[in-house]
Parts: C-alpha cells; structure tokens; sequence
C-alpha cells in the first residue's frame, strides 16, 4: 500500500510539473504572438508614414528616408514568424517599393525564411538576394519577377508563375517546382540539385 502511495504521490507531482511547463510554454507562445504583431503594427505605421509624411515612394536615390526605410524593414523581418513575413512584403509590393524597374527598399540580405506568399501577386518584384529558403509561394505570381542569386532552398514554389523570371545563379536546391511555368525565365548557373521539376513548363 505504501508503494501505491507513493507511485500515486510521484504521479501526481509530474502531471502538475507537466501541466505547469505546458502553461508556461502556451504563455511565452501568447507573448511572442503578441510582440510580433506589436512590431508589424509598429512597421505600418512608421512606413505610413515614411510614404504619406516623407514622400518616401518619390524620394532620390540616397537619401536619408530610403536608408531609414530599408533598416526598419530588413530589422522587422528578422522578428517576424513566415505568416507576418508573408503580410510585410505584400505591403511594401502593393505599395510600389520593391517593383524591380525602380526599387525604393532593396531587400539584399533580407531574411524571408518560411515565408508564406501562397497565391501572392508578386509581378516583376525585385526579391534578388534575398533568403527565401522554405518559403511557401504555391501559385504565387512571380512573372518577370527579379530572383537572382535568391536563395530559394527547399521553398515551395508548387504551380508558381516564374515566366519571363530572373533566376540566374538562384539556389533552388531542393526547391518544389512540380507544375511551375518557366516560360521565358533566366535560369543561368542556378542550382537545380534535387529540384522537383516534375509536369513543369
């Protein structure tokens, strides 16, 4: 009886340890949401402004509000989960900063890891040198987009629009292409290594 007891009593102490750091962890996930989305909120405003108090779509090349422009976005992106990732860069498409015939906020370096952009329109954006390893671009549409010497490791690009692309010297290691138009697109010195082609154009 006594070692009944005492295999109940242990029991009982790890249901409560577990069910303490299964609250602690629901808590933390809660306050990273919550920080995140306190940082896109942040970013649209501070860019709102940028665009409607700074002229920032009109501004020179080399001017001080592009630069404070590019820093803010390439620091938010960095804190953002792929969902946020996804909604910052549908922003700055739709609001004309990242068009590849003149690119107000270059994304060098940007870290757009696991992004989700499914069914996005992303014509002739300028998304060059960016990271978008793991990104989900299902059907996006990227015709005549630039995605040079992008890496596009592993990114799921199912069905994608790349028509008339830039890809060249693109990492797509890897990447899902299965059912992609490639019509047209620029495809020299990319890396094809395990890439899924299968029904592609």
């Amino acid at each position: 009886m006594a070692g009944v007891a005492w295999w109940f009593s242990n029991r009982e102490r790890k249901d409560d340890r577990d069910a303490a750091d299964k609250r602690a962890q629901t808590e933390r996930e809660i306050a990273t949401d919550r920080l995140q989305e306190a940082a896109l909120q942040g970013y649209y405003d501070k860019m709102t402004e940028l665009l409607l108090e700074k002229n920032l779509r009109d501004a020179a090349e080399g001017e001080e509000v592009i630069s404070i422009a590019r820093s803010k976005t390439l620091a938010t992106l960095r804190s953002l989960d792929g969902n946020r990732k996804g909604l910052l860069i549908k922003f700055i498409y739709e609001t004309h900063l990242i068009d590849k015939e003149r690119t107000i906020i270059d994304l060098e370096h940007a870290d757009l890891k696991d992004a989700s952009l499914s069914l996005a329109d992303l014509r002739n954006a300028n998304l060059g040198y960016t990271n978008l390893g793991n990104a989900n671009l299902r059907r996006a549409d990227l015709s005549g987009a630039k995605l040079s010497d992008a890496m596009l490791r592993r990114a799921d690009l199912l069905g994608a629009e790349l028509s008339r692309a830039e890809l060249s010297e693109a990492n797509l290691n890897e990447a899902n292409l299965s059912g992609a138009k490639l019509s047209g697109a620029k495809l020299v010195d990319a890396d094809l290594l395990k890439t899924n082609l299968l029904g592609a154009d």
